[in-house]
């Protein structure tokens, strides 16, 4: 059980025991997160994490989650008692260093930095320690391929709540590339 794993179990354990006629959307870690990013971008054109480049883990763009909860809700007598997994998207850091150069057109590199060194700058933001705990264990379960943090396609609820793709790392990140300049 993770950190964030706890936290989430006990919120779905008190919806099913409260009574009240719901699901739970269970969620990987978010694209968006990559906004923390854009300093070090801008600044440097490279951006920092522990976790190995090359590692597969999936991601969810939270447009993504709002538009399976809004479907959820339009019918919610379809949806009542179930438990689903959404996400978008699967790639590495690596990939996702790649979209940002190729949607600024200037090379943005990746920089793997110590777990030490990743707790200290984000406890220097302004993150709880707790929070920066819970990163560092979901970062470590990437690096050891769990599939925690490595979900099959399989398992993806995306398509059967929607009907439609979920979103892709080219085209999100192109969306989102002035936030980057």
């Amino acid at each position: 059980e993770t950190i964030f794993g706890a936290q989430f179990a006990a919120i779905e354990k008190a919806l099913w025991a409260s009574g009240v006629p719901g699901c739970a959307l269970r969620l990987p870690l978010f694209m968006d997160n990559v906004f923390a990013d854009a300093g070090s971008v801008q600044s440097s054109r490279a951006m920092y994490a522990p976790v190995d480049a090359f590692a597969w883990h999936t991601f969810v763009a939270v447009a993504d989650v709002a538009r399976a909860a809004a479907d959820i809700l339009a019918s919610p007598a379809l949806h009542k008692g179930r438990t689903y997994r959404i996400f978008s998207a699967r790639f590495t850091h690596a990939q996702l260093a790649d979209a940002l150069s190729d949607a600024l057109g200037e090379d943005v590199a990746y920089v793997r930095v110590s777990y030490a060194r990743a707790r200290e700058a984000m406890v220097g933001l302004g993150f709880p320690a707790w929070q920066a705990d819970g990163i560092l264990e979901l970062f470590q379960l990437i690096d050891k391929g769990s599939p925690i943090t490595n979900l099959a396609d399989s398992e993806n609820d995306y398509w059967k709540i929607t009907g439609t793709a979920p979103t892709q790392l080219g085209p999100f990140i192109r969306s989102i590339a002035e936030a980057f300049r």
